[in-house]
């Protein structure tokens, strides 16, 4: 799923290539950014700015495990990974995607979250966590990918799949791991310490 140097995509479109980026960039885009400077540029196959956004050409996001994307795309990013993929519906009728991987599946959280421009809904954003094992008895991981998805996109299909086609162009995702909390047991001693502390300090002359 990396992406390959310049020198071995010449024949690539310059739209779709990764612009350089000056040494010690950051990428930290908001959900605006996302929809609006990123993913409708994509969709368009305009220009994009500089970024390090993965171009999933083989949309493994979903079939992988999320550790595995990561590694995989360690030049990428050390927290979060951002990737252009697509989506493919799991049944002939409906819009439902492929959310199955070899180990697991993605489970979504809440509903859509609108993504605005000058009160003008743009995009989407949906929220999804990893669960390990089965549907029926999986188990929750800390692995978290954030959906973006434009308001009318334009449906493509692929006749590479058979019985089915693709819901989206391009959608863009970003996947990172959350930190582990503290477990809500130790989180209550640990209030009830400092406000003990607090008491011995208000009480010392």
């Amino acid at each position: 799923m990396e992406l390959q140097d310049d020198e071995d995509d010449d024949d690539e479109e310059p739209a779709q290539k990764q612009q350089n980026c000056n040494f010690g960039y950051k990428f930290r885009p908001t959900d605006y950014d996302l929809i609006v400077h990123y993913l409708i540029n994509k969709i368009l196959n305009q220009p994009l700015p500089c970024n390090r956004v993965v171009d999933d050409e083989d949309e493994l996001l979903y079939r992988c495990p999320p550790e595995r994307i990561a590694e995989n795309n360690s030049n990428y990013g050390e927290t979060a990974w951002y990737f252009f993929t697509r989506r493919t519906q799991q049944y002939r009728k409906g819009k439902r995607p492929i959310l199955a991987s070899a180990n697991g599946y993605w489970k979504a959280m809440g509903d859509d979250k609108e993504i605005k421009s000058k009160e003008i809904v743009v995009g989407y954003k949906k929220k999804f966590v990893f669960h390990r094992g089965n549907p029926l008895s999986g188990d929750k991981t800390n692995w978290i990918m954030k959906e973006y998805r434009i308001t009318h996109p334009p449906i493509e299909r692929n006749p590479r799949i058979k019985n089915g086609k693709r819901i989206d162009k391009w959608i863009l995702c970003k996947l990172y791991k959350r930190k582990e909390g503290i477990p809500r047991k130790n989180r209550t001693q640990k209030a009830c310490s400092k406000s003990h502390a607090n008491e011995m300090v208000e009480l010392s002359p």
